[in-house]
């Protein structure tokens, strides 16, 4: 392997790899194939120079980036989730500066978390007394309050941690001495996948969205779930439009009428029709 970059377009990660080989030799997606479920990669492209000619092929997971659309313009064919082009008489440089194009201008843009945050509704600063803090989680119905000072978030304090010292006859005391400082935060433009892996791995209920070191939002466990569930729907649906596309490209219209009809009839007896294929 010459090269391998890793590129984020319109929130969706992309694997570039680059290599040159003196003799083109077949069965490479399998190897290929291997690489994407070790490594668990979501979309992959590979430009092989040999002598004269580019290879390129391509893998997705993701219905959001259909491979066998994006390697149309190189002459190459698939479908949405594999796709293969031979270039003849051009430089892989040359190809791989195409390729990054058409991916910008192809690539739908995928929901990120700058898209599905909620402005923060009330904040707090250090100095504020801690019978204030009440007041305002109380008002806002709000559990928690972001402590931020000269637009910079400093940690956080809870609605328990702010009962507890009031029980403790602490409400005249300002908030910086009992905030917590180790808070998640991430950019706003991170997919909401890689968000949910860093509440996982951090084991955190609540992801500070910054800005310029600005916070500009906030996630919580609830907004994620809620944010997969629209995006499971919003594949199924993709996925049914993509499969109807590929059977009318790839499958003989006597066929189609019998695999509607076929649907159909199993429709009717309460049963769910499968076609099985390799």
């Amino acid at each position: 392997m010459k090269k391998a970059q890793t590129k984020l377009i319109n929130g969706v990660e992309i694997v570039v790899i680059v290599t040159e080989i003196d003799e083109f030799i077949g069965g490479l997606s399998l190897p290929l194939h291997k690489l994407i479920d070790l490594k668990n990669l979501e979309v992959v492209f590979v430009l092989i120079k040999s002598k004269d000619r580019v290879y390129l092929m391509a893998r997705s997971r993701t219905p959001s980036v259909n491979v066998g659309e994006i390697l149309s313009p190189f002459g190459g064919g698939g479908h949405n989730f594999a796709a293969s082009a031979l270039i003849k008489g051009t430089d892989s440089k040359e190809i791989e500066q195409r390729l990054s194009q058409v991916l910008k201008n192809r690539i739908k843009p995928r929901l990120t978390i700058g898209r599905i945050m909620s402005p923060p509704r009330e904040t707090a600063t250090p100095q504020m007394l801690v019978k204030e803090a009440q007041i305002l989680l109380k008002k806002h119905k709000i559990t928690f309050l972001p402590v931020v000072e000269n637009s910079k978030v400093l940690g956080m304090i809870s609605q328990k941690r702010i009962d507890r010292l009031i029980a403790h006859n602490s409400g005249n005391a300002p908030l910086k001495s009992y905030i917590t400082p180790k808070i998640l935060t991430c950019p706003p433009f991170i997919s909401i996948k890689r968000a949910q892996e860093l509440m996982m791995e951090e084991e955190a209920g609540i992801l500070f969205v910054l800005e310029e070191d600005k916070l500009v939002g906030i996630i919580t466990g609830s907004d994620l779930l809620d944010a997969f569930h629209q995006r499971r729907e919003d594949s199924r649906e993709e996925n049914l439009c993509s499969l109807k596309d590929l059977l009318e490209k790839r499958v003989p219209e006597k066929i189609q009428r019998l695999l509607w009809q076929a649907g159909k009839v199993a429709n009717k007896m309460g049963y769910r029709a499968f076609v099985v294929g390799g």
